[in-house]
């Protein structure tokens, strides 16, 4: 009897001295050879564009449609414009982290914690990233503030309805109910849990949306004024609010990078956050002309407070509470990565890190009580806060790092590895490849070229830099009224209400 070996089933699990190589492609005779070593936990490119509509959530059809119904038809080229450089600062944003790891492979072990911070230390020192850390941390934990509000708002107006007017719990009650139930989930670090946490959300989202668009079409209200949602010419004030408003509901780049890390594919995550862009932006608009052409224009700023009292609206009101707090766990996880990487908390240290989340919440409930209305606290966090996250930083590394890039290939292409020839033809792209381009939809590939055209063309980086500094000037500038305005009104303020 003979005895035979068996079979490896992967060949790298024999010759594991060669990954550390391979992995970097750096060499002319291997330039697009990558082992096949998947993770289950990795998101592929269907669950990256339901992470990114989770973290949207059902708030842009809470709070755009009396922004967006002001502008009449011209809310469309709004709505293409900002929203189009919105995905074009994520597909930069993505490039950038690409790049970084390139020529820097020991990022991938910050890459969990804070890795927009990392792009501004490697390209312009620390006190850039410290700057950029400041807008990352203060955008995602002010962020959180208004949707906790409208949660508390919806809980307080489902009692009404329930109790027929008789009982009056208010919301500043419902904000401390609201932040003990959010503190075990925050705590939470497991994947598959976090995984299973997004799924629900985005399943009560799409619950959500029925309901609502059904409870807008019974309704038997009808205004007089139906061709003005469509005649409306907008003024300078409603393209500023429009845009502040855009970039606080659609704030995707805070946390982009930490959905990147998960992915299966990197390079998907422009075309991941376009289709995301595409499905919110479009039940966003056809909600916002329904509602106008129900109710006219002049709407309040929380459209819930227009529907009917109703079972429909009852069970939305109480959805939208536990969306909202689901998609507030969810962005928040970048904020928790940050102040633990500032505190050198391990991750085997679970007890400090449940401590700086409880900190974290608490001091999140006592701004909440705080804040008169939601309305005007977006408009600050969205144009003042926020912009210079999307429109400013991610092209200015760009170009950094291009140029860095550049030197790197140039050290490589000069550089001897032992007995390995190198081709000095060989130039790294990060692109797709020919057969990986064959292997997705054309409409796919179509966005994948097009991106890739865009994020290289020398005179659009210059051009958001610009525009991006000319709307964080102009925002920030009207916002030091709103912020007067607040201050001074102080009666709305949750410490001189009655909280029943």
């Amino acid at each position: 009897m003979y005895r035979t070996t068996p079979k490896p089933r992967n060949l790298f699990q024999r010759h594991n001295d060669q990954l550390p190589f391979t992995r970097q492609t750096r060499f002319s005779a291997l330039p697009n050879f990558m082992p096949n070593l998947r993770n289950s936990d990795e998101l592929n490119f269907c669950n990256t564009v339901a992470y990114i509509v989770n973290i949207f959530g059902v708030f842009p059809l809470i709070g755009l449609p009396s922004v967006l119904v002001k502008c009449g038809l011209y809310t469309i080229l709004i709505m293409v414009v900002i929203c189009g450089l919105q995905i074009l600062g994520a597909g930069i944003l993505g490039k950038c982290w690409i790049i970084a790891e390139k020529i820097k492979p020991e990022l991938t072990s910050h890459v969990q914690r804070s890795a927009y911070v990392s792009l501004g230390d490697i390209t312009y020192g620390y006190y850039f990233g410290a700057v950029i850390g400041f807008f990352q941390n203060l955008c995602i934990f002010l962020s959180c503030i208004p949707g906790l509000l409208v949660a508390g708002i919806c809980l307080q107006i489902f009692v009404q309805q329930v109790s027929s007017g008789t009982v009056n719990i208010s919301f500043c009650f419902w904000l401390l109910i609201l932040c003990l139930v959010m503190y075990p989930l925050i705590c939470i670090d497991s994947i598959r849990k976090k995984r299973l946490m997004i799924d629900v959300s985005l399943t009560i989202t799409i619950i959500i949306m029925i309901l609502l668009f059904y409870a807008v079409i019974s309704s038997n209200f009808l205004t007089t004024q139906t061709s003005a949602v469509f005649t409306t010419s907008p003024s300078a004030i409603n393209i500023l609010t429009v845009y502040s408003v855009l970039l606080f509901q659609f704030n995707l780049h805070p946390t982009l990078l930490t959905i990147q890390s998960g992915m299966r594919n990197k390079a998907e995550i422009g075309s991941a956050s376009f289709q995301a862009f595409l499905v919110s932006g479009i039940i966003t608009l056809i909600f916002t002309y329904l509602i106008g052409y129900k109710f006219g224009i002049r709407l309040p700023r929380n459209i819930l407070e227009l529907l009917p009292s109703s079972v429909i609206l009852q069970i939305s009101l109480l959805l939208i509470s536990v969306q909202l707090c689901l998609s507030n766990i969810t962005a928040s996880s970048a904020l928790f990565h940050n102040f633990e990487k500032y505190f050198d908390i391990l991750k085997e240290e679970r007890c400090k890190k449940y401590l700086i989340r409880l900190v974290l919440l608490l001091i999140l409930f006592i701004i909440s009580e705080f804040v008169p209305n939601f309305d005007d606290f977006i408009l600050i966090v969205g144009g003042t806060i926020t912009s210079p996250l999307v429109f400013i930083f991610p092209p200015i590394l760009l170009i950094k790092l291009k140029k860095m890039e550049k030197r790197y290939e140039n050290s490589v292409i000069h550089s001897q590895y032992g007995s390995i020839p190198l081709d000095l033809n060989f130039k790294y792209s990060n692109e797709p490849t020919e057969e990986q381009q064959t292997q997705c939809s054309k409409i796919k590939r179509y966005f994948l070229n097009g991106g890739a055209r865009i994020q290289n063309s020398s005179t659009l980086l210059p051009f958001m830099v610009i525009f991006g500094v000319i709307g964080f000037i102009w925002s920030t500038y009207l916002n030091l009224f709103e912020v007067r305005i607040m201050l001074l009104n102080t009666t709305a303020f949750c410490f001189r209400l009655s909280w029943f």
